[in-house]
């Protein structure tokens, strides 16, 4: 290696080999800083062009499971079986128009926000299935068990009443005990939700609407709780099963 006594300003200077190599890490560094910085610009932009289109879609979804929700057969089959209850049980028939009132309010009013309190989503819960009752004689064909402490906690609205709607839209045999079963288990880290329930394959394949309810879901899902569920949706021998755990 030849060091060149010449200053550095001299025209005719000749670039010594360190040099050289200085020149080109510099050089380097300054590429790889500005490649750099682009490609974090790329990837920022990129990633909120993605939230973007996720905050689109939940809003759509939102929307699209509201109007889901207000079921107009389900509305009118309620309405009847209550006319009906009238004169049989007067006291009964109340309760179930509170019910329905109390499942419209919700629907409409409280379930807007993006956080509600676990026990109202419950309670919704437990008065769309006692509504159902009334047009089922057998008292035992479903069941909704609740364990842990719902006290404390928030969760998105309307994440699980699409499961049990399709249950009882798609159950078959009536008379059986035990066709539906819902459970829900709170503990402060997580949620636990499951629902069960028998279904007839040709009468599902027919029915233009299943599925669109449980995909609006899973965009719901995906945006609110990203990473943190976990959603199984199984079909053995006529009975489909709905498995879906939030972490908290």
């Amino acid at each position: 290696m030849t060091w060149d006594a010449r200053p550095l300003n001299n025209p005719y200077h000749t670039l010594t080999a360190w040099e050289v190599i200085f020149t080109f890490v510099s050089k380097l560094v300054y590429w790889s800083s500005v490649g750099g910085f682009f490609h974090f610009f790329i990837d920022w932009f990129q990633k909120r062009e993605k939230q973007n289109q996720l905050e689109k879609e939940n809003a759509g979804s939102k929307l699209a499971l509201l109007k889901s929700q207000i079921n107009p057969h389900f509305l009118f089959n309620t309405l009847h079986n209550i006319d009906a209850l009238i004169a049989e049980n007067q006291q009964k028939a109340s309760e179930a128009l509170l019910k329905l009132s109390d499942i419209m309010r919700y629907m409409v009013y409280d379930s807007q926000p993006a956080q509600v309190p676990l026990k109202r989503e419950v309670e919704h819960i437990k008065n769309y299935v006692e509504l159902e009752k009334l047009r089922i004689a057998n008292p035992d064909f479903s069941t909704f068990h609740v364990t842990g402490s719902l006290e404390g906690t928030d969760i998105a609205p309307m994440l699980f009443i699409p499961f049990v709607e399709n249950a009882f839209k798609h159950s078959v045999n009536t008379k059986q005990d035990n066709g539906i079963v819902i459970e829900l288990d709170a503990q402060p880290d997580r949620i636990q939700f499951n629902c069960q329930n028998q279904y007839e394959e040709r009468a599902t394949e027919k029915d233009a609407t299943s599925g669109i309810g449980l995909d609006t879901l899973k965009k719901r899902l995906q945006y609110i709780y990203p990473n943190r569920h976990t959603l199984n949706l199984i079909k053995a021998k006529g009975t489909f099963t709905a498995q879906l755990e939030i972490q908290l």
